[in-house]
C-alpha cells in the first residue's frame, strides 16, 4: 500500500507544497508580504520575529526564483513579438483593408499651395518638399502610401488595384514631380508680385537660392515620410502566424 504524500499549505494564501524546503521558502515571504499589506505600522511592531540569517538567505533564494521566472516569461514573449512581426503579410494585410485612391490619380492632385512655397521661403526645400507630403497624406483612407514600424523605412504604394513595396526610382520621380510644381508654383509667384512691383520687397535671391536648391536628398525625405505614416503593430488586427 502506497503511503500518501504529505503536503504544506500556507496559512497566509493557502497555496501548497509538497517539499517542506520550498514551503519554508514560500512561507517567509508570504509572511512578509502580508505584513507589508496590512499597512498598519502598529500590526507590523507587533511582529517581534526578525528573520534570522538562515530565513534572510532563504527568502533571497526564493527572491532570485521568480526574478528568474519572470525573467523567462519575459524573454518567451519578446519571442512571440518577433514570431508575430515576421509573420505579418503586410501587402496581403493592405490589399484586404485599404482601397484607396490610385496612387497615379493622387499625385496629380497634388498642388502647391501659397503657403506651401511660402514654408519653403523660410525652412528650405526638403523641409519644403516633406511638409507638402504630410499635408497631402492626411486622410488615412485615402493614402496610396503606407509604412509600417517593422519593415524599417520601406514604403508600400497602391497602383493598379493592388498594394506593393516602392521601389527607389518611382520614389525619386515622384520627388522629382514634386520639386517640378514648386517651381511652376515659384515663376506664377514671381510673375504676380512683379506685375504688383512688389518683387523688391522680398529676398529674392534667396529665395531663389532656396527653391532651386541642389542638396536634395531623397533617403533624408524618404525616412520623415516612412516615420510621419508608420503603422503600429499594435494597430494591425489580422495577423497570420
Amino acid at each position: 500500500m502506497s503511503k500518501s504524500t504529505q503536503t504544506y499549505q500556507c496559512s497566509y494564501c493557502s497555496k501548497a507544497y509538497t517539499r517542506k524546503i520550498y514551503y519554508d521558502r514560500h512561507i517567509i515571504c508570504c509572511n512578509l508580504r502580508a505584513m507589508a499589506d496590512v499597512g498598519d505600522k502598529c500590526a507590523v511592531d507587533e511582529q517581534n520575529d526578525t528573520p534570522s540569517t538562515r530565513e534572510l538567505y532563504m527568502i533571497i533564494q526564493e527572491l532570485v526564483k521568480k526574478q528568474n521566472k519572470m525573467e523567462d516569461e519575459l524573454k518567451s514573449l519578446r519571442r512571440y513579438t518577433d514570431k508575430v512581426k515576421r509573420n505579418i503579410n503586410v501587402i496581403e494585410w493592405l490589399n484586404s483593408n485599404y482601397i484607396p485612391l490610385e496612387f497615379s490619380n493622387w499625385r496629380d492632385l497634388i498642388k502647391i499651395k501659397r503657403n506651401e512655397l511660402e514654408f519653403i521661403f523660410s525652412n528650405g526645400l526638403s523641409l519644403g518638399i516633406i511638409n507638402i507630403f504630410k499635408n497631402n497624406l492626411s486622410n488615412d483612407q485615402e493614402n496610396p502610401i503606407k509604412s509600417f514600424e517593422h519593415k524599417k523605412n520601406t514604403l508600400f504604394v497602391y497602383k493598379n488595384s493592388l498594394w506593393d513595396s516602392m521601389d527607389s526610382d518611382d520614389f525619386k520621380k515622384l520627388i522629382r514631380m514634386v520639386n517640378q510644381k514648386i517651381i511652376q508654383e515659384f515663376n506664377a509667384w514671381t510673375i504676380e508680385k512683379t506685375e504688383d512691383d512688389q518683387l523688391k520687397k522680398y529676398p529674392y535671391d534667396e529665395y531663389v537660392i532656396r527653391i532651386f536648391s541642389n542638396t536634395l536628398k531623397d533617403s533624408e525625405i524618404k525616412t520623415k515620410i516612412y516615420d510621419y505614416l508608420k503603422i503600429s503593430i499594435k494597430n494591425i488586427n489580422k495577423i497570420e502566424i
